[in-house]
């Protein structure tokens, strides 16, 4: 089941990370490093002010959506909704008054607060819709949500930048755009805001009480994400900050993308298997969904740390290397450590509707955080900057998996973890022995070799699991072949 859900979800967990990943280096190439700095701290802003204006709803219906099956219910939930969203919506538009004021250096030009309230409110209700698809497993209006905005914004805002330059209001300006042509479609093939805002005191306990709790945890951990990003433009200025955004956002989106690869149908199918089974069964399947999660973003960040210099030498523009060379293995790690945390062992405590440990370690995380981007960027510069989350980011995984064994008597697969390393650090090894010139066909070459080379050191290192999966693969093409007809 997992893995059936995991590709039917592919597609667009392919396409949006790739578009975001490759985003950064087409602005690298045609921005220059204030205006860069520009658009990626106002996308910076833009997810805290989703998880704090949208993260208490958002986070309610990933977990109880499905509760609302018969009419009566549906209803009720589409009423809540609507007054959700409005007010939600509200909120976030008072807050970018003050980032709009901030990105002009007083008071805002008409022009650009509208462009930033229409970008903050489409991109923050593409994100909840997608999320409310996922939950009740729309794949179709799912993927089509999170690809629209990402892929058209991205082509439609190169096209303003190559007509009239650099320019931080052009790729906003796609964006928007896109994101609003995505939401026309959403809001048209879902039954989401077709009645009138309504309140119902039991559904809003519920989701201030449960939704508020992991609200503020998922805050709290988007503001560690961010920090360094806030810390950088506001010591060293916004240039600095489009020249550290690169390298840093290059790495989050590396580990994210290795990630969403695998987690997009994989939280929805444990909270169904706790509502038809119960607990146990529950904690099978995010045992399951750990090692899911271990298999793809490891060998991506072994693999990225193998072939740093090579990377960076094709892809990223000559003015962005130097910087870009030491941040971006800093930030992959940091990324690792963050996302496998949030995908694993942190969903114990939303499963057990206990929050308030999700949010005592991100409170743990931005603390450190924020200590040690802060000594980092002074002793060591931009580099530093990066060096801070990484070192957070490996504080509070620890804690997390420790605290859900402790809590909740949840045995992480930490072996199975460890093997699964050992094959991704084999693989970035031999990568890293072959000598490679640095050019196009030879980023390709490492990155089939590392397939290769993962595949069979996977092997090597769960030889057990190896054989029962060839097993299983023969055993379908067999039944396959049979039902051929002569």
């Amino acid at each position: 089941m997992l893995i059936r859900q995991t590709l039917l979800y592919l597609p667009a967990q392919i396409v949006a990370p790739l578009v975001q990943f490759a985003s950064i280096l087409v602005w690298a190439r045609l921005m220059t490093p204030r205006d860069l700095g520009v658009v990626t701290l106002t996308i910076a802003v833009q997810e805290v002010y989703f998880a704090l204006f949208f993260g208490w709803w958002q986070r309610y219906v990933l977990r109880f959506v499905r509760t609302f099956a018969d009419t009566t219910a549906r209803r009720q939930f589409l009423g809540c909704e609507t007054l959700a969203l409005l007010a939600s919506g509200a909120a976030q538009s008072l807050a970018v008054v003050p980032l709009a004021a901030a990105l002009e250096g007083g008071l805002p030009d008409p022009a650009m607060l509208a462009l930033v309230e229409g970008f903050m409110i489409t991109r923050s209700t593409s994100a909840y819709f997608a999320d409310r698809a996922r939950a009740e497993a729309r794949i179709a209006l799912y993927s089509l949500v999170q690809t629209c905005g990402p892929m058209a914004g991205f082509a439609i805002g190169v096209l303003l930048l190559l007509a009239h330059g650099s320019s931080a209001q052009a790729v906003l300006l796609g964006f928007l755009l896109a994101q609003g042509l995505g939401l026309v479609a959403a809001l048209a093939m879902s039954d989401a805001l077709r009645r009138p805002p309504a309140y119902d005191r039991p559904v809003f306990h519920t989701a201030i009480a449960f939704g508020g709790a992991v609200m503020i945890a998922t805050l709290l951990a988007t503001l560690a994400f961010a920090l360094p990003r806030f810390i950088v433009s506001g010591a060293l200025g916004m240039a600095a900050m489009g020249t550290f955004a690169v390298g840093y956002g290059l790495g989050l989106r590396a580990s994210s993308f290795a990630v969403t690869l695998v987690t997009a149908g994989a939280y929805p199918l444990v909270v169904r298997r706790m509502e038809q089974e119960g607990i146990e069964a529950a904690s099978a399947q995010l045992r399951q969904n750990m090692v899911l999660v271990a298999l793809a973003v490891m060998p991506v960040a072994c693999g990225l740390l193998a072939i740093n210099r090579l990377i960076i030498d094709v892809l990223v523009e000559s003015r962005f290397r130097e910087a870009t060379a030491s941040i971006l293995p800093l930030a992959t790690i940091g990324g690792l450590f963050r996302y496998l945390r949030a995908h694993t062992s942190d969903q114990v405590f939303a499963l057990c509707l206990r929050p308030g440990y999700g949010t005592a370690i991100a409170a743990l995380d931005i603390v450190v955080a924020a200590a040690s981007t802060w000594i980092g960027l002074r002793w060591l510069g931009l580099a530093g900057a990066a060096l801070g989350p990484m070192i957070s980011g490996l504080c509070t995984l620890l804690a997390s998996f420790a605290l859900s064994r402790r809590r909740f008597g949840f045995h992480a697969p930490l072996g199975t973890f460890a093997r699964i390393l050992a094959a991704a650090t084999l693989m970035g090894l031999g990568v890293r022995a072959i000598p490679l010139v640095h050019t196009a066909p030879m980023l390709l070459l490492a990155i089939g070799l590392g397939v290769l080379f993962y595949g069979a050191a996977l092997g090597l290192a769960m030889p057990r699991e190896a054989r029962g999966l060839l097993a299983t693969l023969a055993a379908r093409l067999r039944a396959r072949r049979a039902q051929r007809p002569a």
